[in-house]
């Protein structure tokens, strides 16, 4: 307002320079003041509330009320759509996405899709393209949640896998484990086998698509040009609002200096990763484990990465767990507790991974000579933290999901 005024008065001065400070015109700059402060103020208190309203159902679904949620998000959505204010694109993208999430959370799939889809539209940067597309690919892998799910499926084959695995006893000390270990890791079909219904491999292919478009468009930013364009089927148009940066050469490595982006990056490859292990590909789950945990290598230490770190670390327990690496997978696991002990990791979604941290734990220990107690002391424990938790569900409170705001 202060720099309209200084305008205002330069104007009159050029307009008339004798008398520009004549009651007249200092009449009219009080007109023009009090107009654009009103102006100004009914605008800062529409996006306050929009904003407000978006925050808070934020909050309700962090918290476990995805129907609290909803209604919060659908307030800001009105609010968006019936004001006569120019609210940015970005947050109208924002309300739609965390919309669409609360409708997914509550099994309105026809709800979460419209919503989440007009989010892929509404986004005016790379990060919130990167989420929206990694959303959309979450989307079909929570679809169906308790039903045959992608979720359920995978995680019902590890813990029947689980339970069967180390049956020969093992016995030793464990070792420090560092990123370069990822690339010794052979693949001995863990997942060979494992049967879904036609519904779930639909579902799994939807997701792996959207993810690894995602992927490509962030590699390959030449070949394939960043849009919101769905993998089949789906009338998305791409986003001309979407900045790019300067030098194009390596846009990837300059995007990852960004704390958040590198953050939303490594999500993607976590999902990846669970894809293409419920498709089989093994090694290639690996590689994308290890590309994760790279990606925020030098963010680890940051209170707001060690749930994220805890997380990376827990997938690649797993994957030498399956393939009957006890040691080092053990090295894993105890790093990753370490993790998620930190204070900052006290949300719902940290203490449900923490929850799955002890869960592997315990069931590597239970078939380890000599320490079958300490095994069954962390799948009690895991149960104890589990029972902390808002949700009942493991997929409401997975990292699949990327809140944009």
């Amino acid at each position: 307002m202060l720099y309209l005024q200084g305008k205002y008065e330069q104007l009159v001065k050029f307009l008339h320079p004798n008398d520009y400070t004549s009651p007249q015109h200092k009449g009219s700059y009080i007109y023009f003041y009090s107009f654009i402060h009103i102006s100004v103020t009914h605008f800062l208190l529409c996006l306050l509330a929009v904003t407000s309203q978006m925050y808070l159902s934020i909050a309700c679904l962090m918290s476990g009320s995805a129907r609290d949620s909803s209604q919060y998000a659908s307030t800001s959505m009105q609010l968006c759509e019936t004001t006569n204010q120019e609210i940015d694109v970005g947050v109208v993208g924002n309300v739609y996405s965390i919309y669409g999430l609360s409708s997914l959370y509550q099994a309105h799939y026809d709800d979460a899709q419209h919503y989440l889809q007009l989010a892929c539209r509404w986004n005016t940067s790379p990060l919130t393209h990167l989420q929206s597309i990694t959303n959309m690919g979450s989307f079909y892998w929570l679809k169906l949640d308790g039903n045959n799910s992608c979720y359920n499926t995978l995680q019902e084959f590890i813990l029947t896998k689980l339970k069967g695995n180390h049956e020969n006893k093992s016995s030793g000390k464990t070792t420090t484990v560092t990123t370069n270990d990822v690339a010794a890791v052979t693949a001995n079909t863990p997942v060979t086998g494992i049967t879904m219904t036609n519904e779930v491999r639909a579902n799994l292919t939807e997701a792996v698509s959207y993810w690894e478009e995602a992927l490509n468009e962030l590699t390959n930013p030449k070949k394939i040009p960043i849009s919101a364009c769905a993998p089949v089927g789906v009338d998305v148009l791409p986003n001309p609002t979407i900045k790019k940066e300067k030098n194009e050469e390596n846009p990837l490595e300059i995007r990852l200096q960004d704390e958040k982006f590198a953050h939303a990056y490594a999500i993607l490859l976590c999902n990846l990763a669970d894809g293409y292990l419920l498709s089989g590909k093994e090694q290639l789950s690996v590689d994308t484990v290890s590309s994760a945990l790279k990606t925020i290598e030098k963010y680890q230490n940051l209170p707001n990465f060690r749930g994220l770190y805890g997380y990376i670390l827990g997938k690649l327990a797993l994957i030498y767990m399956l393939n009957y690496q006890a040691v080092t997978a053990e090295g894993l696991l105890r790093t990753a507790l370490d993790a998620l002990a930190s204070p900052a990791c006290s949300n719902p979604i940290d203490k449900f991974e923490r929850s799955k941290i002890l869960l592997l734990y315990g069931y590597l220990l239970v078939k380890w000579e000599k320490r079958e107690n300490l095994g069954q002391k962390y799948l009690e424990d895991s149960e104890k933290v589990r029972d902390l938790v808002p949700y009942k569900t493991g997929a409401h409170l997975c990292r699949m999901i990327q809140l944009q705001h």
